[in-house]
């Protein structure tokens, strides 16, 4: 019985059709042979969710101590927010005044406040090591408010990538914020904020269900850019 031989050729043509498929199938990505219109999913169910009774009585005592933005949303002082924010992050000054914007009855001030947070931390790195452990105790707060803007982003096409950069950063781990951010790459109209989330979701969780997901998703969207760092994200996960 002869024994089986190696051969350079076989092995250089089994080689060269690997190249080839990995070539046609990288071609067709970048090319948007397969690209797919992005179609906005409805958000989770999470977002938004309150304990009714005690964030009433939250919200009460949290109004009352900003009577300033009291008052129609229309009217609401988007600067004084943002230097409240400001203050707080950058200048480390007490957490109170932000947590009650995060945590205020109307919705138009949470938002305003967590997309001032969200460019904060995002303008300058070196407050996060700082700034997180300082609202360890409002996190639910500070998180709720983050979700609703970065929602609030999807379903109004809002621009501003620092809210997915924001809600990666936050310490721990969890599903809900996985979630949040998968349905963000996958459901929002613009792709810098598709590609601000895909890097969310792969930077907490890398080789998670929901991270091949979102990579498989986005290495079909419309937009050129978002396909070739998708590409890159999985090229890196099979390397590593």
């Amino acid at each position: 019985m002869g024994k089986a031989r190696f051969s350079w050729s076989s092995l250089l043509i089994g080689t060269g059709l690997l190249f080839l498929v990995v070539a046609v199938f990288v071609l067709m990505t970048l090319l948007g042979v397969m690209s797919v219109p992005i179609q906005p999913g409805e958000a989770p169910a999470f977002v938004g969710r309150r304990e009714s009774v005690e964030a009433g009585v939250a919200h009460r005592k949290h109004d009352a101590a900003i009577p300033e933005l009291e008052g129609a949303p229309e009217k609401l002082d988007e600067s004084r927010i943002a230097e409240i924010v400001q203050e707080v992050v950058l200048e480390e000054k007490p957490t109170g005044e932000l947590i009650r914007l995060l945590d205020h009855s109307v919705a138009e001030i949470r938002v305003l406040a967590a997309r001032a947070l969200a460019g904060a931390v995002r303008s300058d790195w070196t407050t996060q090591e700082s700034f997180w452990p300082r609202v360890d105790g409002d996190m639910d707060v500070v998180r709720n408010a983050l979700f609703e803007a970065l929602t609030d982003s999807v379903e109004n096409r809002l621009e501003g990538d620092a809210l997915p950069y924001a809600i990666t950063l936050i310490p721990g781990h969890d599903e809900e914020r996985l979630e949040l951010l998968a349905w963000t790459a996958d459901s929002h109209q613009s792709p810098h904020m598709r590609l601000s989330a895909m890097y969310g979701v792969y930077f907490i969780a890398p080789r998670s269900k929901t991270a091949t997901q979102v990579l498989r998703q986005r290495a079909s969207d419309p937009a050129m850019k978002v396909r070739w760092e998708a590409l890159v994200c999985q090229v890196t996960r099979w390397r590593d």
